[in-house]
């Protein structure tokens, strides 16, 4: 894990610390996904990005889409 990645996301959202490796398998994906609220969604979708920017993507639009100013705090 990088060293922002921890500093930054897992320090703010701990329950997607033992799923930040999940984007290396293809079919844990969306059982990943299932049960996070969105805001928890959009920091792992970007942590994926962050840690693998060459095969995962991130589409800027979400967190415009669903983070508010609660969520940016």
């Amino acid at each position: 894990m990088k060293k922002a990645t921890k500093r930054v996301i897992i320090k703010h959202f701990p329950i997607l610390k033992d799923k930040i490796s999940a984007y290396e398998n293809v079919l844990l994906i969306e059982e990943t996904l299932n049960g996070l609220n969105e805001i928890e969604k959009t920091f792992l979708k970007i942590t994926w990005f962050f840690e693998e920017p060459e095969s995962q993507s991130f589409d800027i639009r979400n967190l415009y889409l669903y983070l508010t100013e609660n969520g940016l705090n």
